[in-house]
């Protein structure tokens, strides 16, 4: 198989930036006959249909590997690649090889944009791409627009924004609850229309702010500020034991960026019609793309690349996508027939309920010894 995977390489691409005075060479390698490949099969099998809309989530994720090809950037000590993948839910439907050393913005609108035309060449329709802070380009969201394709993605919050925080200190904001993994959080929302520099179109920027700790205690009793620092040592334990969700990058407090006393987070969108705590729901609801990058780097092998080139583990990546989206598909087909197999699970649940159980067929007729599930609608 590592033969046959080698023979349909495609050549790596080197790709020259100049940064602060410095030329930076980064290897990129797309492969466009596989990843063509990976969203005709996934349409074949029945897991993307013609006629449906779906929405694109576009992040990267970094796969650490000592191979001879791996390189590391400045922010990380360690070798490895860095791809850009974009999914329709479960299914990863274009892998963009990067080595290690690329920025997560790096060419991040056309590795988009040849995702779009490949699903366009399939007849699958994309509604809405969402991405984090890496998407916020202008020639990316400009491209979406003009091809009618609404946008979800992490706006930066930064203080020289003048005339934005200008424009956000003269709106109302309203109250709203935004629950995350470990609690509900009480924030205020508010919405203004804003112009990227060089930009002649206008978006929608919606903005999250919470109340900086210094300005919640300036406002408090004695009583309240003593309550606030026992919740602080009790939660500061409860991390300690191992028993809150950490690492999360979702609900990191760090991506909350402080501006005149109070946190912000914001998005910018092309959507001028959903309200803007629905948009900030949806926005959220990307966090699974993460949960998908575990599922194929722990089930599918992307933790360990075998090859000892980047353009060799392309084609291992993608025919891993490949297989996953196989398991989807046929997951999704015995679900249909058999309610009790669950196969909305991993591989190992798959394996357990439905390769691992015992059969007899005798004269053509099968007999399974697990009679808890109905495996005669499928034999």
């Amino acid at each position: 198989m590592g033969r046959l995977m080698k023979q349909i390489v495609s050549p790596i691409e080197k790709v020259e930036k100049e940064t602060n005075g410095k030329i930076n060479v980064n290897e990129i390698d797309d492969n466009v006959r596989l990843n063509r490949l990976l969203i005709q099969s996934t349409k074949l099998m029945g897991a993307l249909k013609e006629g449906q809309e779906y929405i694109l989530d576009v992040d990267c994720t970094f796969i650490q590997t000592r191979c001879t090809g791996a390189k590391s950037s400045a922010s990380k000590d360690k070798p490895g690649f860095y791809p850009m993948i974009c999914l329709i839910g479960e299914l990863p439907v274009f892998v963009s090889m990067r080595n290690g050393n690329s920025a997560a913005s790096f060419r991040v609108k056309e590795c988009i944009e040849l995702c779009l035309n490949l699903l366009d060449e399939a007849g699958i329709k994309v509604s809405s791409v969402r991405t984090d802070g890496a998407g916020y380009d202008r020639r990316l969201l400009g491209m979406l627009t003009e091809r009618g394709t609404k946008f979800v993605t992490a706006s930066p919050v930064n203080y020289t924004f003048k005339k934005m925080f200008e424009a956000f200190d003269k709106i109302d904001w309203k109250d709203v609850t935004i629950e995350t993994a470990n609690a509900f959080n009480e924030c205020k929302i508010g919405e203004i229309e804003y112009k990227m520099t060089f930009e002649k179109k206008e978006y929608r920027i919606i903005a999250l702010k919470v109340p900086t700790e210094k300005k919640i205690q300036s406002k408090l009793n004695k009583e309240e500020l003593e309550q606030r620092i026992l919740y602080r040592e009790k939660m500061a334990q409860l991390k300690k034991q191992g028993k809150l969700k950490s690492g999360n990058k979702r609900y990191d407090e760090s991506f909350w960026q402080e501006v005149k006393g109070f946190k912000y987070k914001m998005i910018a969108i092309n959507d001028f019609e959903t309200p803007a705590d629905e948009l900030i729901k949806f926005y959220n609801q990307r966090g699974e793309s993460e949960r998908q990058f575990s599922f194929m780097k722990n089930d599918f092998g992307w933790n360990w690349p075998p090859f000892m080139w980047m353009n060799e583990n392309t084609v291992f990546m993608i025919l891993s996508a490949l297989a996953n989206n196989v398991f989807r598909a046929v997951a999704e087909l015995f679900n249909e027939h058999i309610d009790e197999l669950q196969l909305k699970a991993r591989v190992r649940r798959f394996q357990k309920v439905f390769i691992n159980t015992v059969a007899i067929c005798i004269d053509g007729k099968w007999t399974f010894y697990n009679k808890k599930i109905d495996y005669e609608k499928i034999a």
